[in-house]
């Protein structure tokens, strides 16, 4: 079975509680490296003040939407885990 290249994470805190929201900075801080070398997972978080990258990970580049027949404000589908 192929296995991902590329797998995006973005956990979206900004309704969360800032306890909650901390917990989740300290958890990228220490895990996220790891997590990037053995899975091949980037961590992201989406906090209030911040980039929602949700709406990030969703776009597609240019040039790879032109080699798929896409137009370039096609989205990509993203799964949403509660």
């Amino acid at each position: 079975m192929e296995e991902p290249n590329d797998v995006d994470v973005a956990l979206d805190l900004r309704d969360a509680s800032a306890e909650t929201q901390a917990s989740g900075v300290r958890f990228k801080q220490f895990h996220g490296r790891r997590l990037h070398s053995a899975y091949q997972v980037d961590f992201l978080i989406n906090l209030p003040s911040g980039e929602d990258f949700s709406a990030f990970f969703q776009g597609i580049r240019a040039k790879t939407a032109h080699s798929l027949g896409l137009a370039p404000s096609h989205r990509k589908g993203i799964l949403r885990v509660r």
